[in-house]
């Protein structure tokens, strides 16, 4: 039997994500992928949500575990168009593209900037100006924000926001950049994974 937590992992575009399940193994979690349109299974500790292409609301459903998990306060953490979906799920609107970027190739680097004091901050134990990598053509702009989650980190260029979380003792938190890919992040970064397991083993 695993001791681990299980993570139950959605990707919004059906893609496989082994930086994800690297991420979470590294972190001593069990990642279990599920369906976009599964139910939540009434064992998992923690939800993460991944995918690459933009999600926009009036394409696709946001996925039905997403919801439950929100209703049952379990740790979530979104990545790149998961904070889309999360942003959606609390009443945001969809992402709009980011001008003069269209879709891009590959990996490029972006300037944030880490409010103190949030759980991206915290996790990685520094706040400030920082680069990470990411591979976004469309963002969660002011306007476009859920009003009861809170920005906790926005592009430096452009102040896109790059973090979204709920305030309180809730762990849920979306992030914009290629969490998963910690090889390309500063050092460091990869404790926003041990982070959001830890919370999930804490349930």
């Amino acid at each position: 039997m695993n001791p681990y937590p299980k993570i139950v992992a959605v990707s919004l575009d059906g893609s496989e994500s082994p930086s994800a399940e690297h991420a979470i193994c590294a972190a001593k979690g069990e990642f279990v992928p599920l369906a976009a349109d599964a139910p939540l299974p009434r064992w998992a500790s923690g939800l993460l949500l991944t995918g690459s292409d933009p999600f926009l609301g009036e394409m696709s459903p946001v996925p039905p575990a997403l919801f439950a998990a929100i209703d049952t306060d379990l740790p979530i953490l979104a990545v790149e168009s998961g904070l889309h979906a999360l942003n959606i799920a609390f009443g945001g609107r969809s992402p709009l593209p980011l001008e003069d970027r269209g879709a891009l190739d590959g990996p490029a680097k972006r300037r944030i900037f880490l409010a103190p004091g949030g759980k991206v901050a915290d996790a990685i134990g520094g706040a400030g100006p920082v680069t990470v990598s990411a591979a976004n053509s469309h963002s969660v702009l002011r306007q476009c924000q859920a009003g009861s989650l809170m920005s906790t980190a926005f592009a430096v260029d452009d102040g896109a926001v790059q973090a979204l979380e709920l305030p309180g003792r809730h762990w849920i938190l979306g992030v914009q950049w290629r969490a998963a890919w910690l090889e390309e992040q500063p050092a460091g970064f990869e404790n926003l994974f041990h982070a959001f397991v830890g919370a999930a083993d804490g349930r």
